[in-house]
């Protein structure tokens, strides 16, 4: 029987990828890689640079140093930072060939957005989602759930099964959304496998019991909250244990099953009753505001 108390990857190789990740000089990667964006902060509206920022933080939040907790101060801050550049391009996204606004690194910026966006999808909208719901940044989350499934086109066509699932995860923060139906949708489109193709075992082990999750909170029901993380844990733990994909910060960091049990704890007060090496408890109960 698997052990899903432990990682897929010892903090030993987190540790080297964060070197790794750093660049070949070794540089510290807060002194190098901010610069091309202090530099050139317009030149990403076409991509995902912002990403840099991302693992990074990622890497320096798994390593966890018990001896020296500034790791804690130092990957909120680029988080943060990963997390404007994010919602930057979503703004940019939703007024396509317009003036547009948004502020960055404390700075006010005024310009026109791009006729086309070709780096928005449903992968990334819904982890960059759960990123502003760890940080409790409410201006994120709000912007971000502007976002319409027909600008998360993927490879140039909306699939059903992206539309369902920005749907579903929208509606839990709708009130006015019939969240049951939207679950059954979302549900049903993957048990019949429509447009899902190669990406069915993801969905199957990294998507959809994370979702669960989600469900028993929409349901308030905690007991079966528990047991939801933990079998989403041990689906993670399958899929990304020995395989080509071990070394995904998101396997090693699943932002929306970390986002559920910050949403647990600050809408309901519940802290997980079990130790999980894929939810850092200091970023769940909010140690480091």
């Amino acid at each position: 029987m698997m052990n899903i108390l432990k990682p897929h990857m010892s903090y030993e190789n987190i540790d080297r990828l964060y070197i790794a990740y750093a660049g070949k000089d070794q540089r510290h990667w807060e002194k190098s890689f901010p610069v091309m964006y202090d530099k050139y902060p317009l030149k990403i509206s076409g991509n995902r640079k912002e990403s840099s920022f991302k693992l990074f933080a990622l890497a320096e939040i798994m390593r966890i140093n018990n001896h020296d907790e500034s790791y804690k101060r130092l990957s909120l801050v680029y988080l943060r930072q990963s997390n404007e550049f994010a919602v930057m391009q979503y703004q940019m996204a939703l007024n396509l060939g317009k003036p547009t606004s948004f502020v960055l690194k404390g700075h006010h910026f005024e310009v026109m957005a791009p006729e086309k966006s070709h780096f928005t999808t449903v992968d990334y909208w819904y982890k960059d989602l759960a990123v502003s719901l760890i940080l409790r940044d409410e201006t994120s989350v709000e912007a971000l759930l502007k976002y319409q499934p027909k600008d998360t086109i993927r490879n140039g066509e909306l699939s059903s099964f992206d539309t369902a699932l920005c749907e579903f995860i929208k509606g839990i923060f709708d009130e006015s959304a019939d969240i049951r139906s939207l679950f059954l949708s979302l549900v049903n489109i993957v048990a019949n496998g429509n447009e899902i193709g190669s990406r069915q075992g993801y969905i199957d082990l990294c998507i959809m019991p994370t979702i669960m999750s989600w469900a028993a909170l929409i349901e308030n029901n905690m007991e079966k909250f528990e047991q939801s993380v933990l079998d989403a844990t041990k689906y993670l733990y399958s899929y990304y244990h020995k395989s080509e994909w071990e070394g995904d910060p998101y396997g090693w960091f699943p932002p929306l099953l970390i986002a559920a049990a910050v949403f647990a704890h600050d809408q309901y007060s519940y802290s997980l009753k079990h130790d999980n090496p894929y939810i850092p408890k200091w970023i769940v109960e909010k140690d480091f505001l």
